[in-house]
């Protein structure tokens, strides 16, 4: 079983939504387990440059924490904020919107 950190890029409060994207995931690839964290103060997602900006420090926090727990990491948005910083600093895979990380290897595997 591969563990999968699925980094939502938005505030909610609701568990379940939370952890939706990362329901689909698992539901199409029966291999992966999902654990989804949502980042803190952006209830409305990152809509414009300036959130953006303001969010970062928190994807790259969340994601520096969710690499003690997982095989590899997705940050859940079309942007992917901070998708390189995360890809340059952890040791796991960090997958971009294509769905392809950077990092070679199999995840999961020694």
């Amino acid at each position: 079983m591969v563990e999968l950190g699925v980094l939502r890029v938005l505030t909610l409060d609701d568990p379940e939504e939370v952890a939706l994207h990362g329901r689909l995931v698992e539901r199409h690839y029966p291999h992966v387990s999902t654990l989804s964290r949502c980042i803190p103060d952006h209830p409305d997602g990152i809509p414009n440059a300036a959130a953006e900006a303001d969010a970062l420090p928190h994807i790259e926090a969340l994601g520096r924490e969710l690499a003690t727990e997982v095989d590899a990491l997705c940050v859940s948005c079309a942007l992917d904020p901070g998708v390189e910083a995360l890809d340059e600093a952890l040791d796991i895979p960090v997958a971009r919107r294509d769905a392809r990380p950077r990092k070679r290897g199999r995840v999961g595997h020694s």
